[in-house]
């Protein structure tokens, strides 16, 4: 006796996925990158009076109020901007730039929000010299993690919606 099982792309298509599958991934995938991303940069721009998991709880809840929903929405515009101006280009490069872009944009609203939280804008050249210290010390990071984002997560993350 034999039994047939569906296939996971059969029951995706049978049944759609619940909300609220889709709302806690999206909420894991964007707390692990702006709680990584703040990580490194409260510890690069650590000050020894206060402890680094308070500095970085705060700048963690502050970027993700405000950075995050910021780089949603330029996610998506870049996006489709890259791909109305290099339409002629290969998808690989399309999704390359795509990522640099949003590791740039989002390391910079991430830093800001950080050297916000941290200093305030009490000093520009204190703020501009923090900002700097925090946008290159995640830079590298940021740039591994939307490539990343970009290449594989995104595609995989929207068939999983699209189920």
């Amino acid at each position: 006796m034999t039994i047939i099982t569906p296939s996971v792309a059969e029951r995706s298509n049978a049944e759609s996925r619940p909300i609220y599958q889709k709302v806690a991934i999206i909420a894991l995938i964007m707390t692990t990158i702006c709680g990584s991303l703040t990580g490194i940069m409260s510890f690069a721009n650590r000050d020894v009076s206060e402890s680094f998991l308070f500095q970085w709880a705060s700048a963690f809840i502050f970027a993700g109020l405000v950075a995050l929903p910021i780089g949603i929405l330029v996610m998506n515009l870049v996006s489709k901007l890259i791909q109305k101006l290099l339409s002629g280009t290969s998808e690989l490069a399309q999704k390359l730039l795509t990522g640099t872009i949003m590791a740039v944009v989002m390391e910079s609203a991430m830093a800001a929000t950080t050297t916000i939280n941290h200093l305030g804008f009490s000093n520009a050249n204190q703020f501009t010299t923090h900002w700097s210290q925090n946008f290159i010390a995640a830079l590298p990071f940021g740039l591994v993690i939307a490539i990343f984002m970009t290449l594989v997560i995104k595609p995989k993350l929207q068939n999983f919606m699209n189920s």
